[in-house]
C-alpha cells in the first residue's frame, strides 16, 4: 500500500489533476514468484506462444502494482529488446512487473484483422499475470519500438478498457491511420521520434500525434533532435521520462476523461556518436545489434526515401 500512496502522490506533484489521483484496482492475484523469467510459454487457442517476464521482489512487498507490456520491433524478440531499452532495470528500480511478448516470426500485425491473434496473446497474458499477482488493473500500460509501437496503437484501440496509457516509440498508427483507433476509453498517449529517422518518418509520428489528438487522446509529443531510428535510452534517459509519463496517468474507469491541451513539444540535440559517424552496418550487423535502423550518409538517405506518402520503408 506504501508504493500505492507514493504513486498517487507522485501524480500530483508531477503535474497530474485530483482525477488522476485515482484508487487502485487490485486483482488480488496469488501464488506468483519473483524473479526474471526468460522464456515462459502460454497456449493461445491452440498455439504456444512464449514471453519474458519480470517480477521484481518488492512486488510481493507493495500490494496492486503496476503492469508494462513491451513490444519488440522487427525482427527483434523478446530476448533482444530488454538489451538495448534497458527496461528490466527500470522495473526492479520502480517496482512494476514487466513483460515481454513473443511476437510470431519476429513481427506484430499492422492492420486491425492480422492482429486478432495477438489480441488473443494480449488477452491471456493479462488473464494469467492477474491471476497470479496482485496487479493495479488501473495502471497496465503498453509501450513498444517501431514494429512493436505500431502493435502497441493498435492493441489500445481495441483493450481500450483495459488500458491506462500508450508510449510508442519509433512507430506509425499502421492501419489505424486511416481508420482511426476509434477507442472507446481514450487513453493518453506519449509519442517518441527521432528527428532523423529514415526507417519510419517523422511526418508518420505527426500524423499518429494528429489522429490521437483529434479522436481525444491527450497527447505528449517527444520529438528527438538528431535522433535516428533508436530506443533513447542512452542518449536522453528515455525510460524515465516514460515512467514519469506513465505514473501521472492510470486509467480512468469512467472512460470519460476528455482530452487535455497537449503539452509542448519536447526537443532535444544529441550530438552524433562516433560510432553513427561512420561507416553504414551491414544489413546482418543491424538486425544483431541495433533493431530498428541504423545510421545512413545523406547520399544514401536521399537515395532510400520513400515515397511522401509512406510512413516507412518497410513493415517496422
Amino acid at each position: 500500500m506504501i508504493r500505492l500512496v507514493t504513486l498517487a502522490l507522485l501524480a500530483c506533484l508531477l503535474g497530474g489533476d485530483a482525477d488522476d489521483a485515482v484508487a487502485p484496482d487490485p486483482s488480488k492475484g496469488t501464488g506468483g514468484k519473483a524473479g526474471t523469467f526468460p522464456d515462459l510459454k502460454i497456449d493461445v487457442d491452440g498455439t504456444e506462444r512464449s514471453y519474458r517476464i519480470v517480477v521484481p521482489e518488492k512486488v510481493k512487498e507493495d500490494g496492486a502494482v503496476p503492469l508494462v507490456f513491451a513490444f519488440h520491433g522487427l525482427l527483434d524478440s523478446k530476448d533482444l529488446m530488454p538489451r538495448y531499452t534497458k527496461l528490466d532495470e527500470l522495473a526492479k528500480e520502480e517496482g512494476f512487473i514487466l513483460v515481454f511478448p513473443n511476437g510470431i516470426d519476429r513481427h506484430w500485425p499492422i492492420d486491425y484483422e492480422n492482429a486478432e491473434r495477438d489480441f488473443a496473446f494480449f488477452d491471456a497474458l493479462y488473464e494469467r499475470i492477474t491471476e497470479r499477482y496482485d496487479v493495479d488493473r488501473n495502471r497496465v500500460y503498453l509501450t513498444g519500438m517501431s514494429n512493436g509501437a505500431i502493435f502497441s496503437y493498435l492493441l489500445a484501440a481495441r483493450r481500450s478498457e483495459k488500458i491506462a496509457a500508450i508510449a510508442p516509440h519509433s512507430g506509425w498508427l499502421g492501419e489505424a491511420q486511416w481508420k482511426g483507433l476509434k477507442a472507446s476509453h481514450k487513453f493518453p498517449v506519449m509519442i517518441v521520434h527521432g528527428a532523423e529517422d529514415w526507417i519510419i518518418l517523422p511526418v508518420a509520428a505527426r500524423i499518429a500525434r494528429d489522429v490521437c489528438r483529434k479522436e481525444g487522446h491527450r497527447v505528449e509529443w517527444v520529438m528527438l533532435e538528431g535522433f535516428g531510428h533508436f530506443w533513447a535510452e542512452a542518449e536522453h534517459g528515455i525510460n524515465a521520462r516514460i515512467w514519469e509519463f506513465f505514473v501521472k496517468n492510470p486509467r480512468d474507469p469512467s472512460g470519460e476523461k476528455a482530452a487535455k491541451e497537449e503539452e509542448p513539444a519536447k526537443r532535444a540535440s544529441t550530438p552524433r556518436s562516433p560510432s553513427r559517424a561512420g561507416p553504414p552496418r551491414t544489413p546482418a550487423a543491424t538486425s544483431a545489434a541495433t533493431p530498428g535502423g541504423v545510421a545512413r550518409s545523406p547520399a544514401r538517405r536521399a537515395a532510400r526515401r520513400p515515397a511522401p506518402w509512406c510512413p516507412c520503408r518497410g513493415r517496422r
